[in-house]
């Protein structure tokens, strides 16, 4: 395994180097690219994760805005 720029190699996958949110009750989970509630499938094989506070949740300093895919056409 290797880590280059903020991804990590394992094997073929490239999975991102992220800690993942794994609260329930947070009111940004749908769109925040940290929760697999908007989405974001965390790594079968390894994978960070965190707990947020009560507090935090109300003011995350750690959201992540998911961004809408573009149409290229």
């Amino acid at each position: 395994m290797k880590t280059l720029t903020g991804l990590t190699w394992i094997g073929k996958y490239i999975m991102p180097d992220i800690s993942m949110c794994d609260s329930f009750t947070c009111p940004l989970r749908k769109n925040c690219y940290r929760s697999p509630h908007s989405g974001t499938n965390p790594s079968e094989f390894m994978q960070s994760w965190f707990s947020p506070t009560k507090e935090l949740e109300e003011d995350c300093q750690y959201h992540w805005l998911v961004k809408e895919k573009q149409d290229d056409s």
